[in-house]
């Protein structure tokens, strides 16, 4: 009985998180920057946010093969997103990063989610808040132990 209830669980908080999950997106589509980003050009300008990267690790991140993110990367290049270098000691290492413009939507991305965040959580008392931040923090510990990172994005520059 007690592995029933806990796959119920699991199941409520699977289907709440993709209720929170598609709130944000809902509301962030609208205020989303002028530049159409698929879900994986989105990920790469999050992964890029943390600074230059080689295009294979680019490419093992996405789980897509190099001549895919190298494709990608192209497509980023023509909206003015990323910019692509060789290293100087070989040349056969490519590595990627973000233009000025591709700094910019990133950080207009962060700056909405946190508007969205802000309005989501202050209708929250203060109780209920600790609540929420005990919880997340218990997540973010389970996902560590169980091996799980995404690695960390900063988004400090876009913190008040």
């Amino acid at each position: 009985m007690a592995n029933n209830d806990r796959a119920q669980k699991v199941q409520r908080f699977s289907k709440l998180s993709h209720q929170i999950t598609a709130t944000f997106r809902v509301h962030m589509s609208s205020d989303w920057p002028e530049h159409e980003l698929s879900m994986p050009q989105f990920k790469t300008l999050m992964f890029l946010s943390g600074g230059g990267q080689r295009m294979g690790d680019l490419a093992r991140m996405l789980g897509i093969s190099l001549s895919s993110a190298t494709n990608l990367v192209s497509r980023l290049e023509g909206k003015g997103l990323v910019q692509r270098d060789h290293d100087l000691d070989d040349r056969r290492v490519v590595t990627c990063e973000l233009t000025d413009e591709g700094r910019r939507t990133v950080t207009r991305f962060w700056t909405v989610g946190e508007q969205e965040v802000e309005t989501i959580l202050g209708q929250l008392s203060d109780d209920e808040l600790d609540l929420v931040l005990h919880a997340f923090e218990l997540l973010a510990q389970a996902g560590e132990r169980a091996g799980i990172t995404t690695g960390h994005i900063d988004n400090s520059s876009t913190s008040r």
